[in-house]
């Protein structure tokens, strides 16, 4: 009897081990990256390029300028539905629509961002998050914008990257033109919860937009001129 019930406690101090075990690996996959519910929107590795979007090979190619519009990590607040879940560093490539994140800025490996509009990365007080929107062709498309200003009007900003690829010298007396990297930016319009809509940042054009007793969009959109020629 006494052998049986020692039997007993072994197996339920065994079960018990085994449960917390078990918890704990599962919590450290979870909370791995420093984020909370990182499971659903940290991806690990490299994302596929959106569609439509040429692979680039960077290793591989030389090239001027550059994917991304940081070359080094930069800290970050990551932002899901609206509430901070934690703290990391980031690189955005604005080419291929992702954001690459890590813990430890000096790890080599990295995560990515979940493309997920639920999903936001806050640096220096301006947030980058995935959206839909619309280009001056009424095209309708995906990607990370800038949210320059919210409200009852909100501006947002979105920096393409085009690839080019490497022209061959025709002649000998041609030199080739390597690969190469452009940045330009964008401007998109939002009013209320409607669609996201490419303008040109222009006082005429935002007048249009808005009506008679709205102030917010011009007041901001005037500060938001006036410093981009302070940086400029």
């Amino acid at each position: 009897m006494t052998l049986n019930f020692y039997s007993y406690t072994l197996k339920c101090r065994f079960v018990a081990i085994l449960f917390l075990f078990i918890t704990f690996n599962l919590f450290g996959q979870f909370s791995s990256h420093g984020v909370t519910g990182s499971a659903d929107i940290i991806v690990t590795g490299t994302l596929e390029p959106i569609a439509g979007l040429k692979a680039i090979p960077l290793n591989e190619i030389e090239y001027t300028g550059s994917p991304f519009l940081n070359e080094e990590y930069a800290t970050c607040e990551i932002v899901f539905n609206g509430k901070k879940v934690g703290t990391m560093y980031y690189k955005y490539n604005a080419y291929n629509e992702e954001i690459q994140v890590k813990k430890n800025k000096y790890t080599k490996d990295y995560s990515a961002l979940r493309r997920d509009k639920k999903v936001a990365l806050i640096s220096n007080g301006v947030a980058l998050q995935f959206h839909v929107f619309y280009n001056k062709k009424n095209e309708k498309l995906l990607g990370y914008m800038f949210n320059l200003i919210s409200g009852k009007y909100s501006l947002y900003k979105r920096v393409n990257v085009k690839f080019t690829d490497l022209i061959k010298a025709q002649t000998s007396f041609q030199k080739d033109i390597p690969a190469k990297f452009t940045k330009f930016d964008a401007y998109y319009y939002q009013s209320g919860n409607g669609k996201i809509k490419e303008i040109e940042l222009k006082k005429k054009k935002l007048l249009k937009l808005v009506d008679a007793n709205s102030k917010n969009l011009l007041d901001n959109w005037t500060d938001f001129k006036n410093k981009k020629r302070e940086r400029s």
